[in-house]
């Protein structure tokens, strides 16, 4: 082990910058590389930046689960370090389905983990959001949750960062990474060989091409989906609220983020039409929406796995080349950045994250 390493982390989305933090922080020298001219230019920016753990049933994987409420820990720790200016207090969020017993079920499965998540009646969901016209006969209430602005969250790392003394490229693309007697020893960017002790590769689905001349793609593949901004006043809005017509969130005052799945098929028409479904499901939904028109529709290609599960560790057969890569990012990053710093500093860790086969 190196008590100060040089680690090269390719990728400034929220995994690839959030790891570059607790490295700098951990007494490592820090060079972050990105293509893009500032940090999250990728599918970070295009981010929900909701923090739950509520959308991940126990039932379908536990282990999943529990370490989801584990960056629930550690972004409240970060919160403080940043003097409690990386995200405002929670607000909350409701979640339902058509299916009321289903809902309940899943509340009870939460319960049953010892989260704070519970259900709520009509009446209770008519006191927490008196906005919704229909409320649903049951819904799950999480009240820890609470959401990021991403390029806010971006921001506040890039700055720490140069704090820390950090070498940032920014507008540059990684050519190859230069593996030698099964170690990595150094990056080539624009023709140049740039010498370092580790490589992280946290780029996202552009991590495919850097890490395939390794052994093959890991697994990974791209999510796409939809992420519409909407200015609309919406009296009394507050929290997330996850429905089976919307997923949506307040940006900033008379401004909201809903995020759609991608359709299936797309003809060159199709987000527009989305776009103008969803504004209708707004106005049907919500109680008195004054003025709602459609600011934005963009798509974030998500990275993810065939088999869902996250890719953060070191290549096999190569000592010092790492990859970090989860669905969903957002809510992973400081858990991901955690393992991975304590990885590289031989330490031991408490967050063992289900991960899939990184073969070379």
């Amino acid at each position: 082990m190196v008590t100060s390493p040089h680690v090269t982390v390719i990728g400034a989305g929220i995994v690839g910058i959030t790891t570059a933090f607790f490295l700098a922080r951990a007494g490592a020298s820090v060079r972050l590389v990105d293509r893009h001219d500032t940090p999250g230019c990728g599918v970070s920016g295009r981010s929900f930046g909701w923090i739950n753990y509520i959308t991940r049933d126990p039932a379908d994987d536990l282990s999943v689960h529990r370490y989801c409420r584990a960056a629930f820990d550690r972004y409240q720790a970060l919160n403080k370090d940043f003097d409690g200016t990386l995200f405002p207090p929670a607000t909350g969020s409701l979640l339902w389905t058509k299916n009321a017993a289903q809902t309940f079920d899943l509340a009870s499965r939460h319960q049953q983990q010892g989260t704070s998540t519970r259900a709520v009646t009509r009446t209770e969901f008519a006191m927490l959001a008196p906005i919704i016209v229909h409320p649903p006969e049951c819904a799950a209430y999480s009240p820890d949750d609470f959401a990021l602005h991403p390029r806010h969250v971006l921001e506040h790392y890039r700055k720490a960062l140069c704090d820390r003394g950090a070498e940032m490229i920014f507008g540059q693309n990684v050519d190859q990474i230069v593996v030698q007697n099964n170690q990595a020893r150094a990056i080539v960017l624009n023709g140049t060989e740039l010498a370092t002790d580790m490589v992280i590769v946290a780029s996202g689905t552009d991590s495919i091409a850097l890490v395939s001349p390794f052994g093959n793609h890991h697994g990974i593949i791209s999510s796409p989906a939809v992420l519409i901004t909407i200015q609309a006043e919406i009296s009394g809005f507050q929290g997330v609220l996850c429905g089976p017509e919307l997923e949506i969130r307040q940006l900033e005052k008379d401004l909201f983020i809903i995020a759609e799945d991608m359709p299936e098929n797309p003809a060159s028409n199709a987000l527009q039409h989305l776009a103008d479904q969803t504004l209708a499901s707004v106005c049907s939904v919500f109680r008195q929406v004054k003025n709602p028109r459609i600011i934005s529709v963009n798509v974030g290609n998500r990275p993810d796995s065939t088999d869902g599960r996250a890719r953060v560790g070191r290549l096999k057969n190569v000592e010092n080349l790492f990859l970090a890569l989860a669905h969903p990012g957002f809510i992973l990053a400081p858990v991901i950045a955690q393992s991975l710093t304590d990885q590289i500093f031989d330490r031991e860790t408490t967050y063992e994250i289900p991960t899939g086969t990184i073969e070379t």
